[in-house]
């Protein structure tokens, strides 16, 4: 498996358990995250590779301090 490819899992695994920690729905943090449920859906599935911008969105849907998520990847 590439290194991008284990990147993006790790990811995918981080957002879910973040959110499923806080108690939050798909839709609910896509709400707070101005995104759409697909999208944090895709991203949780390992099925989209997100932008920078929607990370930083995810991120602050999480009430992150900034980029904490990368750190936690």
């Amino acid at each position: 498996m590439k290194e991008d490819e284990k990147f993006y899992r790790r990811l995918a695994k981080v957002i879910k358990e973040e959110r499923t920690k806080q108690n939050l729905t798909i839709k609910e943090l896509a709400k707070r995250a101005n995104l759409s449920s697909i999208t944090i859906s895709d991203i949780e599935n390992n099925k989209s590779r997100p932008y920078i911008s929607t990370l930083l969105k995810i991120n602050d849907g999480l009430n992150f301090p900034p980029q904490k998520i990368y750190s936690l990847v």
